[in-house]
């Protein structure tokens, strides 16, 4: 949590009410975000920055105004997940990309930071870049109590809800807890030992081979209907028209011209 931001006790209560809920509206909004056609992109777009609208208070710790679509907050939220979904993807996954798609990447995430209020020119680009974005917001960075039972919540969930699931969430939230620096997980509370974070690698690399087998896919759908059918799609559907990464300015102006219709 970054100095001045939302720590009013508001937020811990959807995990713990609804977390497969949540879940679903997370992961349905960045998979529809890489794998969704235009129109449905900009609509998962203005959907929720209008949910982020209503989110304005005042940091307790700081007494700073905090409201959630300001580009500055908004950056940080895009720079960590982009960030993250690369380096889980590099240390649980096949590894590092090839160069050139390493720089599609982060041209992917540059033009979809607009989705979020922000200019793409203004966005990190490269690994680089990304580094030093981060290093320039240390010294802001700050835990809250309230984050702190977040972060415990996250890491030994206690919903009833997730029951069966509940072993692969606590993975989960072990391998997230492995991929963040020193640093980091001082300010959460959370550190733990290299043996410990070199323990979970194969496991979840492991788990995540037997959940690709056709009867545990069944998992994946269950826990997000939506976004399992946009990666079903994308990655099983019809070869796209043209194999090529609009703007978002550019997706508005196609909705905008369409007879009859509007960008929504």
């Amino acid at each position: 949590m970054r100095r001045g931001e939302l720590a009013d006790g508001g937020l811990d209560v959807v995990y713990q009410r609804d977390p497969l809920g949540r879940l679903r509206r997370t992961a349905g909004y960045f998979i529809t975000v890489v794998f969704g056609d235009g129109r449905s992109v900009v609509t998962a777009a203005d959907r929720l920055r209008r949910v982020h609208d209503r989110v304005t208070r005042h940091d307790p710790i700081s007494g700073i105004r905090y409201a959630a679509n300001e580009p500055e907050n908004q950056l940080w939220v895009h720079m960590t997940t982009w960030h993250s979904v690369l380096y889980c993807y590099e240390r649980y996954g096949p590894g590092p990309l090839a160069p050139e798609r390493e720089r599609e990447y982060w041209r992917g995430c540059q033009i979809s930071s607009e989705l979020q209020g922000l200019d793409p020119a203004e966005v990190p680009g490269s690994r680089t870049e990304v580094r030093e974005y981060f290093a320039s917001m240390r010294p802001r960075m700050c835990v809250s109590e309230d984050a702190r039972e977040i972060i415990d919540w996250l890491l030994k969930p206690t919903s009833s809800e997730l029951r069966l699931l509940k072993p692969v969430f606590v993975l989960l939230a072990r391998a997230a807890a492995a991929t963040l620096p020193p640093y980091m997980r001082d300010l959460g509370g959370f550190n733990r030992s290299r043996v410990v974070d070199g323990a979970v690698a194969p496991m979840v690399r492991m788990a995540s081979r037997v959940m690709t087998l056709r009867p545990l896919r069944r998992i994946g759908a269950a826990v997000s209907p939506e976004a399992y059918a946009l990666r079903v799609a994308a990655a099983f559907g019809p070869v796209p028209s043209r194999n090529t990464t609009v703007t978002i300015a550019e997706a508005r102006r196609q909705l905008a011209n369409e007879p009859g219709d509007g960008a929504t």
